[in-house]
């Protein structure tokens, strides 16, 4: 439990090697002590798969979400929160690895317990949407995910407030499927809402307000509406140049922007 929870403080940390290391050790005692097909080694399972995600290294992930689910379901049954949780996380590694067929039948199994255990306006029904919605857009099926994510935002409105950061992630995800509909009002109607309340939460130079400011940008020069295009790819530039420094990649597309404008208003 000690090296767990060292584990778990490291990964806050942002020290991910170490937190691995921990979490590895917590997992061989835990394996020694309760043996494989205990609840607590799924635990361990999962806290380790989501460091190496942040390590970027996927396939790791996959295996030990997969182990942990097949705990969960001999321990607790198929309609467990848990097994659901685990279905959800394998589900965002397929999303991640590309495999997204896989992906939606692993959230779609996600979305069908968190619905017979929660209800239709819980916040874990709304991550569902939310997941599935981002897989549907990359497969191409516009309006399945614009369906879903218009649901999950929903659910966040009405639990969480017009003006918590979730629902301005939800915002983000509609407003780039709006977009890509070629819906460019809705599309910056999103978006500004978005980094409304990004800027009430995070304040004028956070990460997050570039990014809100760069998808803003795109969606105005779509429209044709250039100056105010380069006003945001600028407000987007000098936020990352602040953060980044000059040298960061994120940086160069942002000058690319820019001067993709400039060279349309010329």
């Amino acid at each position: 439990a000690s090296y767990n929870n060292l584990g778990l403080v490291h990964r806050q940390l942002g020290d991910l090697r170490q937190a691995k290391d921990c979490l590895q050790k917590a997992l061989a005692i835990k394996l020694k002590n309760l043996g494989p097909e205990h609840a607590d080694v799924a635990a361990s399972y999962n806290n380790l798969a989501n460091v190496h995600r942040q390590l970027g290294d996927l396939n790791q992930p996959k295996d030990f979400h997969e182990r942990a689910l097949d705990v969960y379901m001999k321990n607790l049954g198929p309609e467990h929160a848990d097994v659901a949780a685990s279905y959800n996380n394998l589900g965002i590694v397929h999303s991640q690895l590309g495999d997204l067929r896989h992906a939606k039948d692993v959230l779609n199994q996600a979305m069908a317990i968190n619905l017979k255990n929660l209800g239709p306006e819980h916040a874990d029904v709304a991550a569902s949407y939310n997941n599935l919605g981002n897989v549907h857009s990359q497969l191409g099926d516009l309006n399945q995910a614009k369906d879903f994510l218009g649901r999950a935002l929903a659910i966040k409105l009405k639990t969480l407030g017009r003006k918590h950061a979730d629902v301005a992630v939800s915002y983000n995800n509609l407003g780039r499927v709006h977009s890509q509909l070629d819906d460019l009002n809705q599309s910056r109607d999103c978006h500004e809402r978005a980094l409304a309340i990004k800027l009430k939460n995070l304040g004028p130079e956070h990460d997050d307000i570039a990014v809100s400011c760069n998808n803003l940008g795109h969606v105005h020069s779509q429209l044709g509406d250039l100056r105010q295009a380069k006003d945001f790819f600028g407000r987007a530039l000098a936020i990352k140049l602040k953060n980044l420094g000059p040298e960061h990649a994120d940086v160069g597309v942002s000058y690319n922007n820019l001067g993709h404008v400039h060279h349309l208003v010329t």
